[in-house]
């Protein structure tokens, strides 16, 4: 009897510890779910879905409770803002976190000198945008234009410091502070939005305004609540400016260029076609660019990935790793693609129920196929980066630009909506193949230098060339003694090492 009781003991006992086992398992995978979540990556993920998330809730709105007309006007005017915001991360954010890196430590006399180069890329311009407003009222006399444009010029300064505070939080890795104010400028957006919707006051004018109050007031709180971050002194800030212009210049060069790629065809359709046409285009591009936070967040990664190659494995293993990822990005956009070719043509008539929206799912499926090629372009665009090629590529971008600006132009004259859609396509093929063979040609004039400096021992470690780009430190071999070269600094070199 004594030993029944001792075996049930016993095995109440396993069963207990099990138990507590299987507690401490679950305990142990929740705290590991929750640091997962609250990582860097994941918040910088979370953000970026947000923005994106508010960006399509905005151009659906502006969609369905207006017309394709005030969705053309919309977009055109946030071509501009997305250019102006392009010129403030490569001249102010960009600097600014390659200066934050080298310091590892927080100066406000940094940041107060980027908080006064970008009031001044705010200034300037929202001179620019209402020099224009007053040119198309000298010569075009339309007023609605003339009043989109000045709206413009109000906003504008208002979107360029929402897009600091943004920065400058990634910069110093406060990643949550970032996604919660983004979070503020959502939410005050799309009520707002919904608000003028539901009175029936919603056009591109009122959504414009929208969006300043939104930076506005996120903006300004967030200067308010961290003003001692920023310490405002006049002594060096034109050394700050020089280096500003110098490590931007060409990064600014590049990204216009892709910006203008990837829109022009939004001016195109307004003048050759009409702004309904505009309307109905953005309609079809927004919902082709719903995996775009996927596209993005990634490459966030990719850049670690990249580094951390060309570091360990030379140019070789960044080739490697750079057609492993494209493979990756090519699957994951691929699928999405098939399902847009299945189902387009559906979710454009329930997201966008207007008459003017109907007949085009086929555009949804043409412009994804675009998002697929961009998608495998960017490893190779990344690594060219890191190689030290930016003058390169924006001396490729130039070109690509200008010559989808030819193909586009007749095709939009003969096909409309279509022939805007497959001019992007044809542009974003050729963009993807020129980058890839680019890398191929850097890579073969790499690897002669890095196989001898293997070969000597000296590794890929030894004398490491630092290239700071976009927040990420890349380094390959550097043969050239002890000078450094800064593709940032216009292809100069200089003999003050990047710490």
């Amino acid at each position: 009897m004594s030993g029944r009781r001792q075996a049930m003991a016993e095995s109440a006992a396993v069963g207990m510890s099990a138990g507590i086992s299987r507690g401490g398992a679950l305990s142990r995978l929740f705290a590991k779910t929750i640091t997962l979540a609250m990582s860097h990556k994941s918040l910088a993920l979370m953000d970026q879905a947000l923005v994106s998330g508010a960006s399509f809730a905005v151009t659906v709105m502006i969609g369905r409770y207006a017309d394709a007309g005030e969705l053309g006007i919309y977009a055109l005017a946030g071509s501009v803002l997305i250019w102006v915001t392009n010129a403030q991360e490569s001249l102010v954010s960009v600097p600014y976190t390659l200066r934050r890196q080298r310091s590892m430590a927080l100066d406000p006399r940094a940041a107060g000198h980027a908080l006064a180069l970008n009031g001044m890329l705010a200034g300037l311009t929202a001179l620019a945008i209402a020099l224009v407003g007053l040119l198309v009222l000298a010569f075009d006399g339309r007023i609605d234009i003339v009043g989109v444009v000045l709206m413009l010029a109000v906003i504008a300064p208002f979107v360029i410091h929402r897009e600091l505070a943004r920065r400058v939080a990634f910069a110093e890795m406060r990643v949550g502070e970032a996604l919660v104010l983004d979070g503020t400028i959502a939410a005050l957006q799309i009520g707002l939005l919904g608000w003028l919707a539901v009175t029936g006051e919603l056009t591109s004018m009122t959504a414009l305004a929208v969006l300043g109050v939104a930076c506005a007031v996120a903006g300004l709180g967030w200067s308010v609540l961290f003003r001692r971050r920023f310490c405002m002194r006049r002594h060096g800030l034109v050394g700050a400016l020089d280096e500003s212009w110098r490590m931007g210049k060409w990064l600014f060069a590049n990204q216009l260029f892709g910006a203008i790629q990837s829109q022009v065809t939004y001016w195109i359709l307004a003048v050759a076609a009409s702004i309904v046409a505009t309307g109905v285009y953005i309609a079809c591009m927004s919902i082709a660019l719903i995996v775009n936070p996927i596209v993005i967040g990634l490459s966030n990664i990719l850049w670690a990935k990249a580094a951390l190659a060309l570091r360990e494995g030379g140019a070789g293993r960044l080739l490697r790793e750079s057609i492993a990822d494209a493979a990756v990005l090519g699957v994951v956009i691929g699928a999405f693609c098939i399902l847009i070719a299945i189902g387009g043509d559906a979710a454009l008539r329930l997201l966008y129920p207007g008459p003017e929206y109907a007949g085009f799912g086929h555009v949804v499926t043409i412009l994804a196929l675009a998002q697929l090629a961009f998608a495998i372009n960017m490893p190779a665009s990344i690594a060219l980066s890191g190689l030290g090629w930016l003058r390169a590529n924006s001396l490729v971008a130039a070109f690509e630009t200008v010559l989808t600006i030819v193909l586009a132009w007749p095709m939009v004259i003969e096909w409309g909506v279509p022939g805007a859609a497959y001019a992007i396509l044809i542009g974003a093929v050729m963009r993807c193949v020129v980058r890839w063979a680019l890398l191929v040609m850097a890579i073969r004039a790499l690897e002669p230098k890095s196989s001898s400096d293997v070969s000597a021992g000296a590794g890929p470690s030894s004398g490491d060339r630092l290239i700071a780009l976009g927040g990420h430190r890349m380094t390959h071999a550097r043969p050239h003694g002890d000078r450094t070269f800064n593709p940032l600094n216009g292809g100069r070199r200089s003999r003050r090492r990047i710490p």
